[in-house]
């Protein structure tokens, strides 16, 4: 046998359904056991800015997906290939940031549900009333990073997050 050809089938393997998370987490570290609450320990609560349930998204996030999803592959004639490598949620999508629309075009490549989720500066983007009403519904969540340390609650929030069967995109 030389050495590119595989003895196992190497077909893709029956992936699970999108419409519900996985039956048992990958990470089961104790900083993810604190904060999720698995044991006798009651987990930290959850951010109220955050939507819940990723695979019950908010209507706006339906509708400007569809929107942005039209407009990145017809106005710009965007082609997604290996859609077939993704795996069942949950995970971290990890990504360079170029400019401030590269959500759009991560977001619209992805299958949906679940919602994906982002992370956003506390201070900058949930300044105002309005804005702490709306961003949310599109699965932005706040973080407050300090003179370039890790942000606690944030941390919790992606664990939450990923413990529920979300996706989180990372910049």
């Amino acid at each position: 046998m030389s050495s590119t050809e595989s003895s196992a089938d190497s077909s893709p393997a029956e992936e699970a359904p999108a419409s519900a998370p996985a039956a048992e987490p990958t990470y089961r570290g104790p900083e993810f056991q604190q904060v999720v609450g698995v044991g006798a320990e009651p987990g930290v609560d959850f951010d109220p800015l955050v939507h819940a349930d990723p695979f019950r998204p908010h209507l706006f996030y339906r509708v400007v997906l569809a929107i942005v999803r039209w407009i990145v592959f017809h106005l710009w004639r965007t082609r997604v290939e290996g859609r077939e490598n993704i795996p069942a949620a949950p995970f971290i999508i990890a990504s360079n940031h170029q400019a401030w629309y590269d959500t759009a075009f991560i977001v619209s490549a992805f299958p949906t549900p679940p919602v994906i989720y982002t992370m956003a500066r506390r201070d900058t983007v949930f300044n105002r009333r309005w804005k702490r009403w709306l961003v949310p519904k599109f699965g932005v969540f706040p973080i407050q990073p300090a003179r370039g340390e890790l942000d606690a609650r944030g941390v919790a929030t992606v664990y939450q997050l990923l413990h529920r069967g979300g996706v989180v995109l990372v910049f």
